[in-house]
């Protein structure tokens, strides 16, 4: 997990990972110590990853998302409301952390990711394309009349 960090790292500057705990306060994920990287034991939560994960810089969130198993099936883990911080785009940030999710997804032994974008947000289409996504559904949202597709990541 530590070299998608220090690549997120050089290019907004020195980040940490965070899990929400359910107080909405922030629990560090990973500890450096002078000889090795670990997980820390909190990382893990009743056996499915944590539901919220944020990305600092200090005091700045570069990036957060949530991952849930998807109900009925723990073949699959939802990858959802992802998010970089305005001042943090266009930088490749998105990109490494969705490599990230992966890892996580399949640290936690999920068979795929799955997750959803709207067909006008561009910079998560380039990105689940550059990252091996495969579109499975197209449709027209009944309620927004937005495009939405269905995307998955085999692991």
């Amino acid at each position: 997990m530590q070299g998608y960090l220090d690549r997120i790292s050089k290019l907004v500057g020195q980040v940490h990972l965070y899990r929400m705990d359910d107080n909405n306060q922030l629990v560090p994920l990973f500890e450096r110590s002078k000889d090795w990287d670990y997980m820390k034991p909190d990382f893990v939560t009743n056996g499915a990853p944590p539901r919220r994960y944020v990305l600092m810089r200090r005091t700045d969130e570069v990036s957060s998302w949530r991952m849930v198993e998807f109900p009925g099936c723990c073949a699959f883990c939802i990858s959802t409301g992802v998010y970089v911080n305005t001042a943090f785009r266009k930088r490749g940030v998105n990109r490494i952390a969705n490599e990230l999710r992966q890892w996580i997804a399949r640290e936690f032994g999920y068979t795929a990711l799955i997750c959803t974008d709207v067909e006008t947000n561009i910079p998560e289409r380039k990105t689940l394309q550059a990252n091996g996504w495969k579109d499975v559904l197209r449709v027209t949202n009944r309620r927004t009349q937005r495009v939405v597709n269905l995307s998955v990541k085999e692991l």
